[in-house]
């Protein structure tokens, strides 16, 4: 089982040959907190090995509110007909259009444009179908973490991780945050 303390997951080292080849920019409190020893460490975020305690949690829920990624907005009827449209492929169809129309090929030029009418339409039907099913798995999932707070074990929703939580691993458990292992 791994022990660790709710910051981060990665060490200095690695963002470092991260850094050198792609253009990351690293929070300098990561990387401190990558290399500072555990007592430290725990002092610096205010908790212990046995967790925060609940008055402090309560506190720290409100200071950072919950722990879920943003999620985009939707994509609007104009956006998504838009990304539709500069698709290559439809963008190959109309040049060809224009080409047929321009030679007095009526019969190809509305022939290519039914096609480039009925792909676009499929497509933009078939991506509204995805989102959707995709909102509707997304609402089913109920993800939790094995925290100690108090100095007991509890599984709470992610959304209610804050700073300073001591979270426990186990194989196969999803890593529900930014961590720091303390122990393995």
């Amino acid at each position: 089982m791994l022990v660790s303390l709710n910051l981060f997951l990665t060490t200095a080292k690695r963002l470092t040959e991260v850094s050198r080849h792609h253009t990351l920019t690293v929070s300098k409190k990561i990387v401190e907190s990558s290399q500072a020893e555990i007592p430290i460490l725990l002092d610096q975020y205010r908790t212990s090995l046995n967790g925060l305690e609940d008055p402090e949690v309560a506190l720290l829920q409100e200071e950072y509110g919950p722990n879920e990624v943003t999620k985009g907005k939707r994509q609007s009827f104009l956006e998504r007909l838009f990304d539709n449209v500069k698709n290559p492929l439809v963008i190959l169809l109309v040049v060809l259009g224009v080409i047929s129309y321009l030679t007095g090929d009526i019969r190809a030029t509305v022939m290519i444009g039914v096609m480039v009418l009925l792909g676009m339409i499929l497509r933009f039907f078939q991506e509204l179908r995805a989102d959707h099913a995709a909102e509707k798995l997304q609402a089913m999932v109920s993800t939790t973490a094995t925290v100690v707070r108090s100095g007991k074990k509890l599984e709470v929703p992610l959304k209610e991780l804050v700073p300073g939580d001591i979270i426990l691993l186990s194989a196969g458990d999803m890593v529900p945050a930014d961590v720091r292992l303390l122990s393995a």
